[in-house]
């Protein structure tokens, strides 16, 4: 697979990863070693992390996507009066 035939989508809370696999021609095959399917994945993604900075890179065969924390997620300590 190219990098330019998976979607990655964050929308809202949920981060979506999907591929379309395209029409193939009329090739007849003996064997095939890696079987192709079309797929569409979704996470519910959480507040602490900041899904508008999200990074998504193709290496070698194995997506990476990366998600940093969010900083308006951090604890804050309340003080009893």
């Amino acid at each position: 697979m190219n990098k330019e035939d998976i979607e990655v989508l964050a929308e809202g809370e949920t981060l979506r990863v999907s591929y379309h696999k395209k029409a193939e021609t009329d090739k007849s095959y003996i064997y095939r070693g890696i079987t192709r399917k079309s797929f569409d994945l979704a996470w519910k993604i959480s507040a602490k992390l900041n899904i508008d900075k999200l990074e998504a890179s193709l290496d070698k065969g194995l997506l990476i996507i990366e998600i940093p924390f969010s900083q308006i997620a951090t604890t804050k300590t309340i003080t009893i009066k």
